[in-house]
Parts: structure tokens; sequence; C-alpha cells
């Protein structure tokens, strides 16, 4: 089930999104999978770009959602066959709760249409390359007009692991 004590109240726009446009920090990016080899390689390609701050993981829908209350990341990469709860679910009230973040939904079900409809920005399927996922991202962020440095894809210098779970 997922916790719905703050989901649905009105919440200020993350701290990051000033007017449309990133400060220097970069997004936060939370990556909500069951499967541990997505969050691991596709967490790890994500810390890569330069335009990413920091890449939070979650293994289901109740951690999920209570990253995504207490840390306010811009963007959530969702998979939509999740252990406690179904990633439609937690794509609406995602949306319910902020319609400025970013979801891309990453899945091997074939629900685009659905998750469209509830609001998602972008449906991947996971018979696509997990190293396609940054480059969406880049082009969601540019057609929200949200200006990040480096869109170009090119990988910051290595840091430590920013893995929360």
């Amino acid at each position: 089930m997922v916790p719905r004590n703050t989901l649905g109240r009105a919440n200020p726009p993350s701290g990051i999104w000033k007017g449309g446009s990133l400060n220097a920090a970069g997004l936060i990016v939370l990556l909500l999978d069951d499967s541990v080899f997505i969050r691991r390689v596709l967490g790890d390609l994500l810390e890569k770009q330069e335009n990413v701050q920091q890449v939070l993981r979650a293994r289901n829908a109740t951690e999920g959602i209570l990253m995504f209350e207490s840390r306010r990341p811009d963007v959530v990469i969702l998979d939509l066959e999740l252990p406690d709860d179904h990633g439609l679910k937690v794509l609406k009230s995602i949306k319910k709760a902020r319609p400025s973040c970013v979801v891309l939904v990453f899945s091997s079900l074939s629900l685009r249409d659905e998750c469209l409809a509830a609001g998602a920005d972008c449906f991947m399927s996971k018979d696509q390359s997990v190293a396609r996922v940054p480059q969406m991202l880049n082009a969601l962020c540019d057609a929200k007009g949200l200006r990040t440095p480096n869109l170009d894809g090119a990988p910051k210098p290595a840091t430590s692991s920013r893995d929360l779970t």
C-alpha cells in the first residue's frame, strides 16, 4: 500500500527548480525499480551525468514514496512492476502531489498509453538499452525548458557512490 499521509497536499516547487531552470547543483533523480541490476547499472550511468547531482534508489513503492516526499526529486524513473504496489498507482500519486515532477516510466509492461494518460512525461520499454535512459532524461529536461549544465551526456569526474539504499 502506498503511504498517503502527505500526498496530495499543495507543495511548493522543489528548491532546485528556479523558474524553469536548474541551479548549478543539478538534478535529483529518484530511481524506483525492484530490480537490483537496474538500480545498480542505471543508477551508476545517471551518477556519471554532468547534470545529475544525486541518484536516490528505492526498491519498492513504500520506499519510493517516502523518498519522494522527503527528498523532493526533480525526476522519477519508475518501473511499473513493484513488489508492494503497482507503478501506475505510484505515478498517479506523484503527479497529483507534484505535477511538475518529471516522470519517466521504464518498464517491461506494455502500458504506454495508460502511463501517458496518467501524466508520465515519457514511457520507455525495458526492451530498449538502459544506456538510452540518460539521453532520454536529457531530452525531457530540454523539452521542459530546464537548462542543465552539459546536456551532451559527457560523464562527470568519478565520485563516491550516492546510493542511499
